[in-house]
């Protein structure tokens, strides 16, 4: 029988209270329009509660925190392993090679295989703990004779009456075995001997006894500072040392890496290569430091390839093979996963988007774990079209390990191999969180979906067709059309992006209007859709001239959820308190405000027959209904219009949005008052992100509508369907993207002919 997850009264953010069984070890799609629950049913009902069963077992132990979930589950639920939308926030100069383990790798085996280059003079020194000595002592086979040597530095008389003033006769002096009880030999006889060893002992490997051995390592660190030569009868030779000491020049050796002084560890000064370490990071004597014949700076600046085939033939001894097989499977998705050719001294912010979400996904992958549940969000965001199909691959192997795999995406490849699809409608916002079909794949093609009927063919995205559109070559050669949109299209390495940024500076320097979308703004924890999009600023503009305000002597600050003198008192402006426990943390709507963020006082004015209370519960739709002759009101709201983002409410916080309502939302932000002209061009990266294909439609709309204004639009994109939607293709001479024909004619039925 088919292990299911039930799930009944589901009420998580806006979803509507419905009861829904899912399958596990399945692939499961998640889809449906943006604001209508994906994130809220997958992440914050499924993944909190997949970590809420978990961290239980710990409760006696840890003082742990949940969130609330709105749902009661039924079954067994597995592990929970999620990856949330978007790109992790990381810390900018960490390094691809740091990401995959490779820095933490040659760290380890270092201290059993490295050789210092000393500080001082640069030497190279091999230093083991005593515990390798033994380990090589029990692996010799049963009965082996060798001799435990000592080796003296200085080859002069003084240090053989020395020695043999501490009671010890018996010399190697070159390969000759010599007693000097009876008097030290002739100059000419010590010179022609180039090695000078102390005959501590004459050992033989007998059982698991040590105490022989440990005793002259012992002898060995008074002796000699620590370095040992074992010479077996076959004539071999094995160099131990144990002392952190140059055999050189006598200068304390490091005990661990050091990172360079110069740039303080970063690798980058202000987003430069360092001077001194050239971005790897570690001091100029430990990149020195060698370790199996490569110096650690060769290592560190290796490509992906480069250093995998390193690791196959020089890097895998039986000592750290655990260690090396699963640094192994890491590398081996990056090469095919990533990109074999970059530099593993590559940081992060170097690299592009897509580079960015397939290091998360391989390092996701790349563990071999059975009985979880995987939940992704969107992975697809950045992957060029060739790697979409590795990713669904990886998933169905994850599925094959007996995982369960959830994923909210709305990519119609990954829809149609689908073990189970879950669409969820029949809008965003208020008009979402209803389940409209939850079936397996064969048999949801068959519904009457919104997703299905896209499937299908019943319905198709329209494209609108453009007027001979003028051509703009720019000085380097790139062709432009303009009053079109142009898509720029490739791989999922870095020359796509250097060429989206090439033609913004060339636009610029002949002196067109450039507004780049694609630049990050940071939402803030208490940002709401009214202050994120502006349209609070273009009010509180209104709301001031009133004659009650200016009666109550509010000045812009008294209208603010940011300042002290008008936000709510209760929640600090904040919407909420938050109720601690030992084993869970909950939020609750501020009694005072109800969750509108502002003092009962500024609540209470009125506006052309309502409160600011009942305003903040306007959808923007709404607003624009009673404010359309408002200049600030209607120009944002009519931008949320046409995105399709007009059904979110003023007071919701940005961060109870999907991942999709929230980029539109941030694209409203960036290309309001702006000044549009047949000489703009509009610059959006990755707009595709978190939109269905009924918020797809609108999307094409809206551009429809700002092409007639005469802009034109350059899109950076790794979505299939964008090479549909655009009017030019433009791709990098190296990094094109591979597009089989198979997958283009998939693609391509989704459109009208």
């Amino acid at each position: 029988m088919q292990a299911v997850i039930r799930l009944k009264n589901i009420l998580t953010h806006n979803l509507k209270g419905f009861d829904l069984t899912l399958p596990l070890n399945k692939l499961i799609v998640i889809t449906g329009p943006s604001g209508s629950g994906k994130s809220s049913l997958a992440f914050y009902t499924l993944a909190e509660a997949g970590r809420k069963r978990l961290l239980r077992l710990f409760e006696y132990s840890y003082p742990l925190e949940f969130g609330k979930v709105e749902a009661e589950i039924e079954g067994p639920l597995p592990p929970v392993i999620a990856l949330s939308q978007g790109i992790k926030e990381w810390y900018p100069y960490k390094t691809v090679g740091e990401f995959l383990g490779v820095r933490d790798f040659l760290e380890a085996i270092f201290s059993l295989k490295g050789e210092w280059a000393c500080p001082r003079c640069g030497t190279l020194n091999s230093i083991v703990s005593p515990s390798r000595i033994i380990f090589w002592y029990q692996d010799l086979p049963e009965g082996t004779k060798f001799y435990f040597l000592v080796p003296i530095q200085e080859k002069s008389k003084k240090a053989l009456e020395f020695f043999l003033s501490q009671g010890y006769t018996r010399f190697f002096l070159g390969s000759q075995e010599v007693d000097l009880s009876e008097g030290i030999p002739e100059d000419s006889f010590l010179n022609k001997a180039e090695k000078w060893y102390l005959l501590l002992d004459r050992m033989i490997k007998r059982g698991a006894r040590l105490e022989r051995l440990l005793e002259n390592i012992r002898l060995a660190r008074e002796l000699s500072r620590g370095k040992i030569v074992f010479r077996l009868l076959s004539g071999e030779e094995l160099i131990f040392n144990i002392s952190r000491v140059c055999e050189n020049c006598g200068h304390l050796l490091p005990t661990s890496w050091k990172g360079c002084e110069f740039c303080e560890g970063r690798g980058y000064l202000k987003r430069d290569p360092c001077e001194k370490c050239r971005g790897l990071k570690l001091s100029s004597w430990v990149l020195k430091s060698r370790l199996c014949g490569y110096s650690l700076e060769d290592l560190l600046e290796m490509d992906i390839s480069t250093f995998s085939q390193v690791l196959k033939k020089k890097l895998s001894e039986e000592s750290f093979k655990a260690l090396a097989e699963d640094l192994g499977r890491k590398l081996s998705l990056a090469e095919k996963f990533l990109d074999a050719k970059l530099c593993l001294s590559t940081p992060v912010f170097r690299l592009t988007t897509g580079q960015k979400k397939a290091i998360e996904l391989l390092l996701l992958f790349s563990n071999p774990v059975s009985g979880c549940l995987y939940i992704l969000d969107e992975p697809t965001l950045g992957i060029d079209v060739n790697l979409r199909e590795v990713l669904l691959d990886l998933l169905k192997s994850l599925v094959k390990k007996g995982n369960g795999v959830i994923v909210v995406e709305h990519d119609p490849y990954f829809i149609s191999h689908a073990d189970f699809v879950v669409e969820l409608g029949h809008g965003g916002g208020e008009k979402g969180g209803y389940l409209v079909a939850s079936l397996p794949f064969k048999d949801f093609l068959s519904s009457s979906s919104l997703t299905a009927s896209y499937l299908k063919g019943e319905r198709k995205l329209e494209r609108f067709a453009t007027k001979k559109a003028e051509k703009l070559i720019l000085d380097s050669g790139i062709e432009l059309l303009k009053g079109s949109i142009n898509l720029v299209w490739g791989d999922i390495g870095p020359e796509k992006e250097k060429l989206w940024a090439k033609i913004q500076q060339e636009l610029r320097e002949k002196g067109f209007s450039v507004i780049d979308a694609e630049s990050q703004l940071k939402f803030r924890d208490r940002d709401t859709v009214a202050t994120f999009s502006g349209l609070w600023d273009a009010l509180r503009e209104f709301l001031l001239k009133l004659p009650e305000v200016k009666a109550r002597g509010f000045k812009a600050r008294h209208l603010s959820f940011f300042t002290k003198e008008g936000m709510c008192p209760a929640c600090s402006g904040k919407g909420y308190r938050l109720i601690k426990g030992r084993t869970f943390e909950e939020r609750v709507v501020c009694e005072e405000c109800l969750g509108k963020r502002l003092n009962p006082e500024v609540l209470s004015l009125r506006v052309k027959g309502f409160t600011l209370f009942e305003l903040l519960d306007f959808t923007v739709s709404e607003l624009l209904t009673v404010f359309e002759r408002l200049p600030g009101v209607k120009e944002r709201a009519g931008l949320m219009e046409g995105l399709g983002i007009s059904y979110l409410k003023l007071s919701q916080g940005v961060f109870e949005l999907s991942g999709g309502e929230r980029s539109r939302l941030f694209l409203c932000r960036k290309l309001s008052k702006k000044n549009w002209d047949r000489d703009t061009f509009v610059f959006l990266a990755y707009p595709f992100q978190g939109l269905h294909f009924s918020d797809l439609q609108k999307f094409i709309n809206w551009c429809r509508i700002s092409l007639e204004k005469g802009v034109s639009f350059v899109i950076l994109e790794t979505n299939p369907l964008a090479w549909f939607v655009a009017d030019q293709v433009i791709e990098p001479e190296e990094g094109k993207a591979f597009f089989p024909d198979e997958m283009h004619k998939f693609y391509q039925r989704f459109f009208e002919a």
